[in-house]
């Protein structure tokens, strides 16, 4: 499967978001905050592969905490909190959510077609039994 450059995109601002949010400790996590939620939801509506959408959110995830324990005025509490609120709540959550609502359009889409090709074969069967019925008629008029 190839990734487009829309999807490199998408993948980055999650890997980012999932690292910014949760360092976030000023005004700017207000911002930061819809606009992960935002990017990570169009991530997984866009972005067609799992692992790739994992490793950009554990690459995210990784760089954060990493910055929050190699930092010296985190408590654990905040430390958790940063990381549960952060990285669950704006970005994996909506994450996942896209790609819930992807999946779905997916199989909406296959069901349609599984219909249409599903009425293709009832109409072959029902001219295939015209014909057969046509063709002993006649020939049962051959017959007499």
């Amino acid at each position: 499967m190839t990734t487009s450059w829309k999807q490199i995109g998408l993948l980055t601002a999650l890997a980012l978001f999932a690292y910014l949010v949760p360092i976030s400790t000023n005004g700017s996590w207000f911002l930061l905050a819809p606009l992960s939620a935002f990017a990570s939801y169009l991530a997984g509506r866009h972005v067609g592969s799992l692992l790739h959408g994992v490793l950009a959110f554990a690459t995210g995830t990784v760089a954060a905490t990493l910055t929050l324990v190699f930092s010296s005025h985190v408590s654990l509490l905040t430390f958790a909190l940063n990381i549960i609120t952060g990285l669950v709540l704006f970005a994996l959550l909506p994450w996942w959510i896209g790609r819930a609502r992807r999946n779905t359009v997916m199989f909406r889409a296959q069901e349609r077609e599984h219909a249409v090709v599903q009425a293709e074969l009832r109409e072959r069967a029902r001219i295939a039994e015209a014909m057969h019925d046509q063709l002993g008629h006649d020939l049962a008029l051959l017959a007499l």
